[in-house]
């Protein structure tokens, strides 16, 4: 079969409002599905078929993460307005991470892993704990407040300036800085916002150069301190290139989607009273809270992959360079592995075991971090809280509409001091 036999869904049809519902009914009716759009970037064939997902992941030979929709957005040759900034900055995508594959994916990953070890991420509890603090006391008498704003986007803003040895007083430009490189990413974003964020980008490049001639001046046990002076065997250093587009990646993760990873947990214990109260009288069920919270609303829900070789999934034939994207939501909802898939349920044995963070080689490297954020709030939040409640009726709680990503828009909160 050709995927041009595939029933076919517009993309941006598709991506309008969340498609969480649409996803789980496509499973069942159409689990192999051909996007189409006028714009050729959005062409894709769409894969929401937990098998077959895994298949795609476990063959990056086949399907690789490179030279694909999403990662083109970065290139100097995106529009001739990106070309021009990027030149005048001398600046051009480095591939790292998410956006690479083979010994160079292997050898970047290994340098970075170090730096995002448990035992790293535990030192900076302490002073994460205190950004919890100052943040829960501006608000700590309780009443009606948007958690999205008051807290869910501050801290993760907080954490990554610091971890980028930025300044205090830099916090808002990153949140700036976060916001044009996440909606860039978005393939239902415009071109004029791909060329926004590229201005953005270089200016991040600009201030990160400068921490990166003074490295001294960096405090102990910071990432971009950890990813400078990172070293393994029989292989280089990571290049300024790659610290730079690193930085650039961890950013918009440490950003945006640990914000909707805060906001989507506060957001379950506020539907969900019982819970709630279960939480506070053992905390030691908070780290399961954790992992329940991020297999039903992971912030990213989409991987993109480009074909390598003509290739077939179930009859359909795949073209060497053409797209397809998979959907990790639709792995976390699978009934077979999670039973009552979209019941949030603390003593699951397979607890740990969903795909939010990927799966393979390109395992969120940033996870436990991640979880650390997470855990911290919740603790802080049940212990000075006696009550989260929702504001006004949660069916009228905006999600910010898009495809590659699931974030609340705002969170309205009545909190009651303990």
């Amino acid at each position: 079969m050709n995927v041009t036999d595939l029933p076919a869904r517009d993309y941006d049809e598709l991506t309008t409002g969340c498609p969480f519902s649409t996803l789980r009914r496509l499973r069942d009716e159409a689990p192999l599905l051909r996007l189409t759009s006028a714009d050729p970037n959005k062409n894709l064939v769409l894969f929401t078929d937990p098998a077959d997902i895994l298949a795609i992941i476990n063959d990056p030979e086949t399907f690789s993460s490179t030279d694909h929709a999403q990662s083109r957005r970065f290139d100097s040759d995106f529009t001739p307005k990106t070309a021009c900034v990027y030149a005048g900055h001398q600046t051009n995508l480095k591939p790292v991470l998410v956006w690479s594959d083979g010994v160079d994916h292997q050898r970047v990953r290994r340098l970075v892993h170090t730096a995002f070890s448990v035992p790293r991420v535990n030192a900076k509890s302490p002073y994460i704990q205190e950004f919890v603090d100052e943040l829960i006391n501006d608000f700590q008498s309780g009443g009606t407040l948007d958690f999205v704003e008051r807290y869910a986007f501050l801290l993760p803003s907080r954490v990554i300036t610091r971890e980028l040895g930025l300044q205090p007083a830099d916090v808002p430009l990153v949140q700036d800085i976060t916001n044009a490189i996440s909606a860039a990413m978005d393939l239902a974003s415009p071109p004029e916002v791909v060329e926004a964020a590229a201005d953005v980008v270089v200016r991040l490049h600009d201030m990160l150069r400068h921490r990166l001639d003074n490295i001294d001046a960096l405090p102990e046990n910071c990432l971009l301190r950890d990813l400078v002076t990172a070293r393994i065997e029989d292989a280089p250093a990571l290049s300024r290139d790659e610290l730079l587009w690193l930085s650039t990646l961890l950013l918009a993760a440490g950003g945006h989607t640990s914000a909707a990873m805060i906001g989507w947990s506060v957001y379950l214990l506020a539907e969900q009273p019982d819970i709630q109260a279960r939480l506070r009288a053992d905390p030691s069920l908070i780290p399961a809270f954790v992992e329940e919270a991020l297999r039903l609303h992971g912030p990213v829900p989409t991987t993109y992959r480009t074909v390598t070789r003509d290739t077939r999934i179930r009859d359909v034939e795949l073209k060497k360079g053409s797209w397809v994207i998979v959907r990790w939501d639709s792995v976390n909802l699978d009934e077979r592995k999670f039973p009552e898939p979209e019941t949030l349920d603390l003593d699951r044995p397979n607890i740990r075991q969903h795909s939010t963070f990927g799966l393979g080689k390109h395992f969120c490297i940033g996870n436990q971090l991640a979880r650390r954020e997470m855990t911290l709030t919740l603790e802080s939040l049940l212990r000075r809280f006696s009550d989260i409640r929702f504001a006004k009726d949660q069916a009228s709680i905006a999600v910010i509409p898009s495809f590659d990503g699931h974030m609340l828009a705002e969170l309205p909160l009545t909190l009651v001091p303990a």
